[in-house]
């Protein structure tokens, strides 16, 4: 999906009526490595989300351009789990946008 200038790429799994977990990879990850939680999950009747990370050049940057994608994709709250970068990212990402996080 383009959005915020920015090509994201992403799966989407689960019911759509619950916040979804959204799981962000590691720098040499995609959104497909994320397979195993999302087919574990999914199964327990939780909607999980995993995103490959778009070019940025900062982490603020990259926030807002996730903050821009959840608008867009009707996503007012959301769980976040990060591997690596992702953890990084996630955690700049709830400490910028707390109310964004359930």
């Amino acid at each position: 999906i383009l959005r915020d200038g920015r090509t994201w790429k992403y799966v989407d799994c689960g019911p759509k009526e619950v916040p979804p977990l959204i799981c962000l990879p590691g720098t040499s990850g995609s959104c497909y490595c994320f397979f195993m939680q999302q087919s574990s999950l999914l199964t327990k009747g939780y909607r999980v989300m995993s995103f490959d990370i778009p070019i940025v050049h900062t982490h603020k940057e990259f926030c807002s351009s996730l903050d821009c994608l959840m608008d867009h994709l009707k996503i007012p709250q959301a769980h976040f789990y990060g591997v690596s970068l992702g953890g990084f990212l996630a955690q700049a990402f709830c400490l910028l946008y707390p109310k964004r996080v359930h």
